[in-house]
């Protein structure tokens, strides 16, 4: 039986996800913890003076946490599996705790052995669900927004100063410090795992500068987030010096879909990158999964995605496992496939419920959370003010960003996504 509360993650983990001037914004144990709070652990104060990444994990806050989580309390920095799970029966909290063996030496001797950093905002992509303070390169479209009088899209009202300041996306404002940047090589000999997300890490100056510091790299499991662009010889040199790489690539759709959520990248040289990482590192140590996020842009292609993982796992040496995030950041953001007509949802748990049939163990799981998702809304849907709020804001969105793209959803998107977006007119 699962353990109604427990939780790996704030025993082994910490996860510092934004920056400021060389100083964390938001720490928290893990990626998952989506709130509306800037600062669910309320460590703030504790990072804003310069606290090391190892004194905030071993700070009251945290230790509050973990004895929350041991004791059977569900804290409420943790809503976001609370909610998930009691909408869908799944969540990131249940699939790390199938990990754990041990859960008694973990409470009774909590030690820092994981480390989940956001690196920064340089990024190459301009991705349809991301932002400008997360990708430096949507700079270009919110200069090009502005300059046309154009509604900013929902993701692009926050931290605007910056994205005034570089018009060329050049710039980054949101940077990991040299002095956590030396923590963590610091800590790399207790460290079982080091993750990276971004922006796009391989873009980074300061990833390189981490990673082409740590000796022991044989004795770590590098966790590396990518949308896949940049496998170069320098990247391959570098991450096969580990002791174990697990890549998640960020890859939502197939074909034209897939070019219009993760502009301005060719589907054709993403699928050549995935098939070259699985022939350059080694089987026996190496763990490639492809993580995508459910939006209603994706929500029908996604089978052709899921498709193409099994595809490829008949002959490729490094099997893809396929995870999915149904619901994207930020909270109820416009994307969110709660959103979509009932048609769309229906066809949409058709479609992925038919792909069950070829399902493996690198499928099935994120398959069923999905279909789960998507049905919860179809058994209780949102309130209908809210969801006709949302769908507006959604064309808005789209339209705006279609036009200083020179896109358009209607030749891009599945034809049944298109009227649905019509419909909203």
């Amino acid at each position: 039986m699962k353990h109604p509360s427990f939780c790996p993650f704030p025993f082994e983990s910490i996860a510092p996800k934004s920056w400021y001037k060389g100083k964390p914004e938001r720490v928290v144990p893990c990626c998952n913890m989506k709130t509306d709070v800037d600062d669910p652990m309320g460590v703030a104060e504790l990072a804003e003076s310069g606290a090391s990444l190892s004194e905030i994990f071993n700070s009251e806050q945290f230790s509050k946490l973990r004895n929350d989580l041991a004791n059977g309390v569900k804290n409420s920095a943790c809503d976001y599996c609370w909610r998930l799970e009691a909408r869908t029966g799944h969540s990131p909290r249940l699939t790390a705790l199938d990990a754990v063996e041990d859960i008694p030496t973990l409470v009774d001797a909590p030690v820092l052995s994981k480390v989940d950093a956001n690196i920064d905002e340089s990024c190459n992509l301009r991705c349809r669900m991301c932002a400008p303070s997360v990708s430096n390169a949507l700079r270009k479209d919110y200069a090009a927004i502005v300059e046309q009088n154009l509604p900013l899209p929902q993701y692009y009202n926050t931290k605007q100063s910056e994205s005034q300041q570089d018009p060329q996306g050049v710039g980054v404002f949101f940077n990991l410090g040299n002095s956590y940047a030396d923590e963590i090589v610091d800590l790399s000999p207790q460290l079982t795992e080091i993750k990276f997300t971004g922006g796009e890490p391989t873009t980074s100056r300061t990833f390189w500068s981490v990673v082409d510091r740590i000796d022991n790299a044989e004795n770590i499991s590098l966790n590396l987030t990518t949308n896949g662009t940049k496998f170069n010889n320098r990247f391959y040199d570098t991450v096969n010096k580990f002791g174990k790489r697990h890549f998640t690539i960020s890859v939502d759709a197939t074909r034209s879909t897939y070019e219009y959520m993760r502009y301005p990248f060719s589907w054709r040289k993403l699928e050549q990158n995935i098939i070259e990482l699985s022939e350059r590192c080694d089987a026996d140590t190496t763990s490639i999964h492809i993580c995508s996020v459910l939006t209603v842009y994706n929500m029908l292609n996604i089978r052709n995605l899921v498709d193409w993982i099994h595809q490829n796992n008949w002959f490729a040496d490094i099997p893809i496992t396929w995870k999915c995030i149904p619901d994207p950041h930020p909270f109820e953001s416009v994307l969110d496939v709660r959103w979509a007509s009932k048609e769309l949802q229906q066809r949409c748990v058709t479609n992925l419920t038919a792909a069950l049939d070829d399902a493996t163990e690198h499928t099935e799981p994120a398959l069923r959370k999905t279909i789960a998702y998507v049905q919860s809304w179809l058994d209780s849907p949102p309130e209908a003010t809210l969801v006709q709020s949302k769908r507006a804001q959604l064309l808005q969105d789209t339209v705006t960003l279609d036009t200083v793209r020179k896109q358009t959803y209607e030749t891009m998107l599945e034809e049944p996504v298109a009227v649905f977006l019509d419909s909203i007119k």
